[in-house]
């Protein structure tokens, strides 16, 4: 009999172990690796509601503009941002979402043309095949690889020789299609250096998404993206720019330049610690000379290194070196990009900012001057909707930084790429003893093994000792 109460004990653990198997609940992972900082999320789906299980941001190294230059550095600092989300969970994902970006991101117009049936209408398997000679035309099997591509518009050659322009061709009828795609690529080599990155920490890689758009999906809302926006993420080592018009994606482009360049200039210009030009640059620096009340206010740096000069450096002056990287390195490289695919800037309504570097003083205000377009901050949503499916968004990640990373969990949900994951019991399962005979209470504490592997090996675990069970019960 007691061997019987046994058996029923570890059918339960058999039966738990199955629902969480069975119950539908997905796992997302998403891990964006920046220039200066990693940041790593778990989250999980139950029925129509999806909430974070943790997250974890740590200082980047072994990053240079977007692109890893240091694989052993990067490893590290992956598995410590992993590690600090994974130890406190019971789900284990196999497999992550990687956000990519840095200047060794390319992108460009390409085309491509199908002949048609003028009696038959345009179908889906008609677009899918001419997005199939994109793929064709974008691959370069030396150098780059495709990344992503985006239908830009279609034109439509009807059976007296005219054309016209869609943004969706199908059901319409004609005799030619032509597809204008927005196509990003990236090197192979940057692609080899991110998985070697991953896989040396045990996780292989669900997939990509391109960061700006990642940081789109947390900042721009349905209507931003239908009647035009710019979105500008301005991160560390990269600034980068999405341009959304009639609820698509009409350009991307990736500057490497960012935050850390005009941390840089300010060290420079004033003969400072980079660590003292960050601070200043945060504390007192704004983007726009003009709007500095006192223009005679000096700052001392007490804190400057003993072995440094003392030095009092002038509030008007940083403000007009700051102002001057965010014009000429940062905001006028992306507007040169929009005008060489000619793309108007009046074609759109509002620019977005997002991205550690927005929180800069007065960035809205100078960036809107610049673009001449209404700015605004992009701030996180405390939750978001993908069809019937509500996201939960942590109090403390409403913050720009997090856009990135944020967007790559709406984006993981919208396109269903949930991950493969183990459970780890939090209470070992202790049978050993059990089958042995041993009454003793410290026997019980014995780790049996059911704490580590996936979970189709705690499974047959079970299953081995059940048949132990029985024979013994016989």
């Amino acid at each position: 009999m007691q061997k019987g109460k046994k058996i029923l004990t570890n059918i339960k653990i058999l039966t738990m172990i199955n629902s969480v198997e069975k119950s539908g609940k997905k796992v997302y992972a998403v891990l964006d690796i920046g220039t200066t900082k990693i940041v790593y999320m778990v989250a999980e789906q139950n029925g129509n509601e999806v909430r974070i299980l943790r997250h974890s941001m740590v200082v980047s190294n072994g990053v240079r503009r977007g692109d890893i230059v240091n694989v052993d550095e990067t490893t590290r600092k992956i598995k410590e941002v992993i590690g600090n989300v994974e130890n406190f969970l019971d789900v284990k994902p196999k497999e992550v979402l990687v956000g990519i970006a840095g200047f060794n991101i390319d992108t460009k117009i390409i085309s491509a043309n199908l002949a048609l049936d003028p009696s038959k209408p345009i179908n889906d398997e008609t677009v899918k095949r001419l997005e199939e000679e994109i793929r064709i035309a974008a691959y370069d099997p030396d150098v780059m690889e495709l990344l992503d591509y985006f239908p830009k518009d279609y034109i439509i050659k009807d059976i007296n020789g005219k054309d016209a322009s869609t943004l969706s061709p199908v059901g319409l009828f004609g005799k030619k299609l032509t597809g204008n795609y927005h196509v990003v690529v990236v090197k192979k080599t940057i692609k080899k250096h991110i998985e070697n990155c991953i896989k040396n920490n045990g996780k292989e890689i669900k997939g990509y998404i391109l960061e700006p758009v990642a940081s789109a999906e947390s900042t721009l809302n349905d209507s931003e993206k239908e009647v035009g926006a710019l979105m500008v993420d301005i991160g560390g080592g990269t600034s980068d720019l999405i341009a959304y018009k009639d609820n698509k994606i009409i350009y991307t482009a990736v500057n490497p330049v960012g935050g850390v360049e005009i941390t840089q200039a300010i060290k420079k210009v004033f003969g400072i610690s980079g660590d003292m030009a960050d601070k200043l640059k945060h504390k007192y620096g704004s983007c726009m000379p003009s709007k500095v009340k006192d223009k005679t206010e000096y700052i001392n740096l007490e804190e400057q290194p003993s072995q440094l000069p003392k030095a009092t450096i002038n509030v008007l002056e940083l403000a007009r070196n700051i102002a001057s990287v965010v014009k000429t390195r940062i905001i006028s490289p992306l507007l040169g990009s929009l005008r060489n695919e000619s793309i108007k800037i009046t074609d759109f309504q509002s620019v977005v900012l997002t991205g550690g570097g927005s929180q800069l003083k007065d960035m809205e205000d100078f960036t809107g001057i610049l673009m001449t377009l209404p700015a605004r901050k992009g701030n996180v949503a405390s939750e978001y909707k993908v069809g019937d499916v509500t996201i939960y968004v942590d109090k403390n990640l409403e913050n720009p930084k997090y856009a990135t990373v944020v967007g790559m969990l709406i984006y993981a949900v919208k396109k269903g790429l949930e991950v493969e994951f183990d459970i780890a019991l939090k209470e070992p399962v202790t049978v050993e003893a059990e089958k042995e005979g041993k009454n003793n209470k410290d026997d019980g504490k014995k780790k049996s093994g059911f704490t580590g592997g996936s979970l189709w090996d705690k499974l047959k675990k079970v299953k081995d000792v059940f048949t132990d069970l029985a024979g013994d019960v016989e």
